[in-house]
């Protein structure tokens, strides 16, 4: 559009050589990926075999691929963490063998899942609990998530290895997602 060859971006109206911009995602796609990650929740937590939580993981890797370049605001950041926390806590109590019931279980002492790919998901968790951009209300909650996490999975050292791999994989999904989430509201690395 211009001398030398170079063009003009319309999302910005500047001159680039070449034109390497990108029009922002419209708010709606946005949205669109919090719904569709509502509905990936709650099919996570519909599984009750591990046939179902594979299916799922494979939908959460189609989710990641449909939507790698949309970015939300802080609160749209918060509600996607939110909605894949929930999501990795159903995949793990069915990879662990849990009920949805854990209302009478006793407390243990947390140290190890005994799966790498989900001890390194609770690290990062915990990495966003200390992160102070993350609102209060968010960080408790996903502080009562993280607990309810630990609490239902206990140590699956004595899981078979197929299991623990798919937790291993789906645990490291949901670290993707928890790294992506803490860039987005500026935590540090």
């Amino acid at each position: 559009d211009g001398a030398a060859g170079t063009q003009t971006c319309a999302a910005d109206g500047r001159s680039y050589e070449p034109c390497a911009c990108q029009p922002a995602p419209p708010a709606d796609r946005v949205e669109e990926a919090l719904g569709d990650l509502a509905a990936l929740r709650d099919s996570a937590c519909a599984c009750q075999d591990t046939a179902c939580a594979e299916h799922v993981q494979r939908q959460f890797g189609d989710f990641a691929d449909r939507y790698r370049d949309v970015h939300g605001d802080d609160d749209q950041n918060q509600r996607a963490t939110l909605l894949a926390q929930q999501a990795m806590e159903c995949l793990m109590n069915v990879a662990a063998g849990a009920g949805d019931d854990t209302s009478d279980a006793v407390p243990v002492a947390w140290t190890t899942t005994g799966v790498p790919g989900c001890d390194q998901y609770v690290a990062e968790v915990e990495q966003y609990l200390s992160c102070d951009k993350v609102p209060q209300a968010a960080r408790d909650a996903a502080r009562q998530g993280l607990d309810a996490m630990k609490q239902g999975w206990g140590d699956m050292s004595g899981v078979p290895d197929d299991v623990k791999q798919q937790a291993g994989d789906a645990c490291l999904q949901a670290v993707d997602a928890m790294k992506q989430a803490e860039a987005a509201m500026g935590c540090p690395k």
